[in-house]
């Protein structure tokens, strides 16, 4: 890679590897900024440049990526950066070589990636006598970025009645993004009445949306049959209790 040489009378190659470089779902390629000048060696040259080239690295390894216009710097992928989760970083290394003079000059640059928050809608229904349907839909734009890079983010949930865990058995809820509980499930797990239920996602970098909402258990009808079947066993301990007296 060639780079212009900047007019002057530098003695010494310098080097300013830019600014640092921060990914984003919404920038899967970033550019580097980075400049530098030799010792005017190709002054007297009709293309006025120095011999100067510019190697880019991570870890030690060519990073991949397409050369700038200016010859000098790099247009990168995310793919290629070097992260493999939302909450990670990493440098690359920049080595400046004048080639007349193998003198070389280095620097590095921060690359990160700026998380996209999390977001969570939830809603319970209210009226229904034969129980409560929970519905819950979670959205993170870095999601996406898991078809390019696997497990570059995730999300968890947690789920508490009155403020006690109940994870567990809410299970379709958080899979499946609904769950209908009869008022009988619900009236023996939480008890009859009004409770809130409070929904908590959280992404790699623990950023998290939270809602909280309420939804009522009414009571549990007894159904007619056992109604009457009730009644039928109080009548016959009524008649056993009659049949007993008038035989003492």
């Amino acid at each position: 890679m060639r780079a212009l040489n900047n007019l002057g009378d530098a003695t010494a190659l310098s080097l300013n590897p830019g600014s640092s470089i921060v990914f984003s779902a919404a920038a899967l390629t970033a550019t580097t900024t980075a400049s530098g000048a030799g010792n005017n060696l190709g002054a007297g040259r009709n293309d006025g440049q120095d011999f100067l080239s510019a190697q880019w690295r991570r870890n030690g390894a060519l990073l991949n990526g397409s050369v700038h216009a200016d010859g000098f710097n790099l247009s990168v992928a995310l793919v290629d950066a070097g992260l493999t989760r939302t909450t990670d970083s990493t440098q690359w290394q920049v080595t400046l070589l004048e080639e007349m003079t193998e003198l070389a000059a280095t620097g590095t640059l921060n690359v990160s990636f700026q998380n996209t928050l999390p977001q969570l809608t939830a809603a319970a229904t209210a009226g229904d006598p034969l129980g409560v349907t929970f519905t819950m839909a979670t959205t993170d734009l870095d999601l996406e970025l898991n078809n390019l890079i696997p497990g570059f983010e995730s999300l968890t949930s947690a789920i508490t009645v009155d403020g006690n865990d109940h994870t567990a058995f809410f299970f379709d809820l958080i899979a499946l993004g609904a769950q209908f509980a009869s008022h009988g499930q619900l009236a023996q797990r939480f008890g009859e009445g009004t409770h809130t239920l409070g929904i908590l996602v959280n992404d790699w970098s623990n950023a998290a949306a939270t809602v909280n909402l309420q939804f009522e258990v009414q009571p549990v009808p007894i159904p007619g049959a056992l109604v009457l079947f009730g009644f039928g066993l109080a009548g016959i301990a009524a008649q056993c209790r009659t049949f007993s007296r008038g035989t003492r």
